[in-house]
């Protein structure tokens, strides 16, 4: 018989700041300059009580390739974890600063200093990390628009433009198109095509 600890994949909310539509924070899309709150649990699966440990925040920023809690930097304060009996849980939450523009993933990792004796080493770490996005706050006179998407997803790769400078008189004039790499862009992004002012 021994304990087995494992972490939730956190959930997100927001706390102060700006704020986007009550859909996009469900979606965990929240406005540049808000605050969010991330709670995760932890959790006694073993078949024996589990003495005191310590679980740790883990988080990333940026676009990155890294998918697994126990991979991303740890965040402090460290979390000190109650004795935990058979099937028992503990609930932790902390609050970010204001966001900036950004991706982030979330995760916790119980036992962290793998001082336990588990039925299972493998699975202290949340099974999935809570991925985060940071969109510009909205405007005087409109809602923050969703992040364009592919499968729900943020927009990763190219795409092409195609504009045409004319004078106006006729239907000649300049072609021109550009090929746009937008990698993990998570805002809305607008172009205009215009000739220079000394033209």
């Amino acid at each position: 018989m021994a304990p087995d600890l494992i972490a939730s994949t956190p959930t997100a909310e927001w706390v102060s700041g700006p704020r986007t539509t009550s859909e996009q924070e469900k979606q965990n899309i929240f406005a540049e300059g808000a605050a969010i709150r991330i709670t995760g649990d932890v959790q006694n699966i073993g078949t024996a009580d589990a003495p005191k440990t310590k679980a740790a925040w883990r988080g990333t920023k940026g676009v990155t390739s890294l998918t697994k809690a126990a991979d991303f930097g740890k965040l402090d304060p460290i979390e000190e974890v109650a004795a935990l009996g058979v099937k028992k849980s503990i609930t932790f939450s902390r609050d970010t600063p204001p966001l900036p523009l950004d991706q982030f993933q979330f995760g916790m990792c119980a036992d962290d200093e793998g001082k336990v004796n588990e039925l299972d080493e493998t699975n202290n770490c949340s099974p999935a990390p809570l991925k985060i996005a940071v969109v510009p706050a909205a405007g005087p006179t409109g809602t923050t628009p969703p992040p364009p998407t592919t499968s729900g997803k943020p927009w990763d790769g190219w795409i092409k433009l195609s504009g045409k400078i004319k004078d106006g008189k006729s239907d000649y004039g300049v072609r021109y198109d550009f090929m746009v790499s937008l990698p993990n862009h998570p805002n809305t992004t607008r172009f205009c095509l215009r000739p220079s002012q000394g033209a």
